[in-house]
């Protein structure tokens, strides 16, 4: 145990604005993973508002401010050339850097920062769409005459289609990639350099808005049972998460939050009557097999290494733990109804098996002014790290979580070949039991 100082002040506050003293005493160091110390003043079970934590194997101290531990200590990223089993995925400077100059991109002098939806906007798929439907009546009516040179005509319309979309996504990959370059000489690549100024109220949806996300997450966990399970929401957020956070209260589980926006972690406090810790989700702050779930929506595409969240995660949850995870579908059909090209359609379904036959990955997104990176995966490449991760895979499903059209879309989710270009992965995985 840390000798108390001379500013550590604690207050008995209502649940709202304390922490009590019988989570900090779940708490780990993030660095490492040493039990953490504290001195209490006020009556066994009262709230912490204010004072630290400290770590005697290294000697590291975390604050508290209104009732929230501050545990976060960004992960230091393997250097390029490391042994990583996912190079690919890792975001650092030196990374970007390397990433950069094999594309051309470390050349790029931007004056101004870049809009990622400015490579396409919106308004344009409609009149894709419209396009793309007018060049498939053009084939079947030259099908239907007979018309060889007017078949070769509209068929061309598909092909010149594809190579100017081709061409706009590998243009945009080597302007994102620019633009993180540029981030991360400014010091603000990690999502807590930019949020930091920003209130909840304000905390951008990273996806734009979501229809009946309660429902599609509680089909998928049907039959899990949470009544007086621990469950961790790395990313619980406030506002945009609320949904998400009932999900695990209804069915009467114990919910802990988990992220590096401290407004949201107020509203998640606040709205749940939970715990929350302000921590890196690359460097969760708990004991090994402390959790019996951990839920994971929308939070993978942003870390800087994939694969070191999912053994963060693995390493918290107890034996036979689950892992709930959802993010956005690499093969998914975007930009004014893709899979009505034919060539856009293959390149989709075979790149769901075939990952190397896709285009560059996005790098970024944007919500109102925030723009941040945001990238995606693969079903493959996601089972693929997982299971390197130690999980088990109980199931995978590709739906239509979100955005326009979702009725129509989520027709396609029984159709072979066709629900491989939805918009979402989601994935229930389950770390193994020991056996006896």
């Amino acid at each position: 145990m840390t000798e108390p100082t001379d500013s550590f002040m604690e207050h008995v506050m209502d649940f709202e604005h304390g922490v009590s003293e019988k989570f900090l005493n779940t708490l780990r160091c993030p660095v490492c993973q040493g039990a953490l110390g504290f001195h209490s003043s006020v009556a066994k079970g009262a709230c912490v508002s204010k004072g630290s934590l400290g770590c005697s194997p290294c000697g590291r101290n975390y604050p508290i401010e209104d009732g929230i531990p501050h545990l976060f200590v960004e992960w230091v990223l393997p250097a390029p050339g490391s042994d990583h089993p996912f190079p690919q995925y890792l975001l650092s400077p030196a990374h970007l850097q390397e990433r950069a100059k094999k594309v051309g991109a470390d050349r790029i002098v931007l004056s101004r920062t870049i809009d990622p939806r400015g490579f396409f906007h919106r308004k344009l798929q409609t009149p894709l769409t419209i396009l793309r439907l007018f060049l498939w009546f053009g084939v079947v009516a030259a099908l239907f005459l007979g018309d060889t040179p007017l078949l070769f005509f509209f068929g061309s319309g598909f092909v010149l289609d594809f190579v100017l979309m081709a061409y706009s996504k590998r243009r945009q990959y080597k302007f994102e990639l620019a633009q993180l370059l540029a981030f991360a000489r400014k010091g603000v690549l990690h999502e807590k350099d930019i949020t930091v100024s920003i209130p909840d109220a304000a905390e951008p949806d990273f996806h734009g808005r979501v229809e009946n996300r309660t429902e599609e997450i509680e089909s998928v966990l049907t039959g899990w049972p949470f009544q007086g399970k621990e469950v961790l929401h790395v990313g619980c957020g406030g506002e945009n998460e609320g949904d998400i956070n009932s999900v695990y209260l209804n069915r009467g589980a114990k919910l802990t939050g988990l992220d590096v926006f401290a407004p949201g972690l107020k509203t998640f406090k606040k709205r749940f009557k939970s715990e929350g810790v302000l921590a890196e989700a690359l460097r969760i702050p708990f004991r090994n097999e402390q959790f019996d779930f951990s839920n994971g929506t929308d939070i993978i595409e942003h870390v800087h290494d994939p694969f070191r969240f999912l053994e963060e995660n693995w390493r918290v949850l107890r034996p036979g733990g689950g892992l709930l995870l959802i993010t956005p579908n690499r093969c998914r059909a975007r930009r004014g109804l893709g899979f009505v090209n034919p060539f856009l359609f293959f390149q989709g379904v075979l790149g769901h098996f075939y990952p190397s036959t896709l285009p560059p990955p996005e790098l970024m997104c944007r919500h109102r002014d925030f723009i941040f990176f945001h990238t995606s995966f693969s079903q493959k490449e996601l089972t693929a790290m997982l299971t390197r991760a130690g999980f088990l895979i109980d199931w995978v499903g590709i739906k239509a979580y979100r955005g326009p059209g979702k009725r129509f879309r989520k027709k396609l989710e029984r159709i072979p070949f066709l629900h491989t270009l939805n918009d979402s992965l989601f994935v229930l995985a389950r770390k193994p039991q020991v056996r006896s």
